[in-house]
């Protein structure tokens, strides 16, 4: 989803999300948050830290990702095992977050979830402001 700041993305992405979880009920849900704005305070599941985290969500439950600074090699770690884990549904709360320093540096986790994970059987959210 694209659009400007304020503009709603997230929320409904969020609408989103849970229209797709009513038809996949044990899927988990992974969220990278790194916007910190409170969007995703009322869910359980957060976790804040520099590092990926290392476990899985419950069928049906959640994972927010709140990175206090952002560290490709652990945002990429975190995409890799999400596409490597089985079904699926991931949210990326802004783009952005997965260029990484250099002109054309983004994300190859995320670039392979894009084109592969429908095979994986996961489902991609993804708001931007940015292209």
């Amino acid at each position: 989803m694209m659009g400007t700041s304020g503009s709603g993305k997230t929320t409904a992405g969020k609408m989103l999300d849970r229209v797709i979880g009513q038809l996949y009920p044990d899927v988990p849900h992974y969220v990278l948050d790194t916007q910190h704005a409170g969007d995703f305070d009322n869910y359980d599941g957060i976790v804040q830290s520099n590092r990926a985290p290392a476990s899985a969500p419950k069928k049906g439950k959640y994972q927010i990702w709140q990175p206090l600074m952002r560290k490709p090699d652990e945002i990429e770690k975190w995409l890799w095992w999400v596409f490597d884990g089985g079904p699926s549904i991931l949210m990326i709360d802004e783009l952005y977050t997965l260029k990484y320093q250099g002109t054309n540096n983004y994300s190859d986790a995320y670039s392979v979830i894009q084109r592969a994970g429908r095979a994986r059987k996961i489902t991609c959210i993804t708001h931007t402001q940015k292209l």
